[in-house]
């Protein structure tokens, strides 16, 4: 249905920009999910053959090291970085164990927890408060460099109500970006923070 008004307006060209190795569209209905709606238009063209895409090779938003493992999953190795991994310091604040490797795992010993359909966990969030504070007090990066993601809804809402403690006096608290995968895709900051939430004996 959405080829239609292009096939009775006589379009000659169309041009569509997007990456099918990206998510995938979010579909509430498991109806419409059922009808295929849970695949795009751009990927339906492209999976569906006959149209051969032009890919755009060269990435410049994240260091070479945190882009190569989805350059070799997702895109067969074709995906190059136009930035050199020394444009791209770690950020001052946390404890990084390699100065040349802008990732680092924290070990959180607090358990998840249930919030109606979602979940949370209260004890990483915490963690990660402790993490913006020692960011922010290098003053180094602004509010808005940062971004916090989860895939849970609930420690979405947890983590904006403790990090309210950080914001600087004076600012927006919604300036700090807290949000869940989907919508945070797309989006671009000087440091990532992923809060996994869960945690368990089982």
């Amino acid at each position: 249905s959405a080829v239609v008004p292009l096939i009775l307006r006589g379009t000659q060209r169309l041009v569509l920009v997007g990456d099918h190795c990206q998510l995938p569209p979010t579909v509430q209905s498991s109806e419409a999910e059922a009808r295929g709606l849970s695949v795009s238009l751009y990927s339906r063209m492209i999976d569906g053959g006959g149209l051969s895409p032009h890919l755009l090779d060269t990435q410049y938003r994240s260091h070479p090291l945190l882009a190569a493992f989805s350059a070799r999953a997702f895109y067969q190795g074709r995906l190059q970085s136009g930035v050199a991994a020394e444009k791209r310091p770690p950020p001052l604040g946390p404890t990084w164990p390699r100065k040349d490797v802008p990732i680092a795992f924290k070990e959180v010993e607090a358990e998840e927890q249930q919030d109606g359909d979602s979940k949370m966990n209260p004890g990483e969030a915490n963690v990660i408060v402790d993490l913006l504070r020692d960011v922010l007090a290098k003053g180094e990066l602004e509010i808005t460099d940062i971004g916090v993601v989860t895939p849970y809804v609930a420690q979405v809402r947890c983590l904006r109500r403790v990090a309210r403690d950080v914001v600087p006096r004076g600012t927006d608290p919604t300036l700090l970006e807290i949000a869940s995968v989907d919508n945070f895709q797309g989006r671009e900051k000087e440091l990532i923070i992923f809060s996994a939430v869960r945690s368990n004996r089982s």
